[in-house]
């Protein structure tokens, strides 16, 4: 991927994104260049792929990053750029499948982890969340965005997404039960 976008002699840094990182109103760019938003979307595209099978550090950050790539400015593509720089760091990183089960976790048990980022986004003040299902030490479903209403407290945006992660948990469950 670093050498589709020539970016092989770019320093490796060890965050996908500085501290506190948010895309804020001037980093919007009303008239766009064409060019960088080609190319913003091009290296999203590729890293939407590495965060939703391999590298599921860079998922927050790519998908901030998404929600802006019409409007592409320097500081976006900069912002895009620093993942890959990352990625380049922590080539060791990704996802580990092995038959021990983690240490605290009990064979043969579903495990469901949600969490908010409480009215994150400084546009619209919504709040993005995400769900996580583990079983024997294996991730296997997970899905973060902005939750779909509006909410007023950090707790309400725990409870609304805990309730949208409830029938995606019922459903393994059940599925988990017929199978034994």
């Amino acid at each position: 991927m670093l050498k589709r976008f020539s970016l092989q002699e770019l320093s490796p840094v060890k965050t996908p994104a500085p501290k506190g990182f948010n895309v804020r109103p001037c980093d919007i760019e009303d008239n766009p260049d064409p060019k960088n938003v080609a190319l913003m979307q091009s290296m999203l595209g590729a890293l939407v792929f590495c965060s939703a099978y391999l590298r599921g550090d860079i998922t927050w950050i790519v998908n901030l990053l998404m929600r802006f790539s019409t409007k592409a400015s320097k500081t976006l593509v900069e912002a895009t750029v620093r993942v890959f720089r990352y990625l380049k760091g922590t080539k060791h990183r990704g996802m580990v499948f092995s038959k021990r089960i983690p240490k605290g976790m009990d064979p043969n048990r579903l495990y469901a982890f949600t969490d908010t980022s409480f009215s994150d986004c400084q546009f619209t003040f919504r709040t993005t969340g995400n769900v996580t299902l583990m079983m024997n030490g294996i991730v296997f479903y997970h899905r973060s965005g902005r939750l779909p209403i509006f909410t007023a407290s950090t707790c309400e945006s725990e409870f609304v997404q805990i309730s949208l992660a409830l029938p995606q948990i019922l459903w393994m469950r059940e599925f988990l039960g017929k199978i034994n």
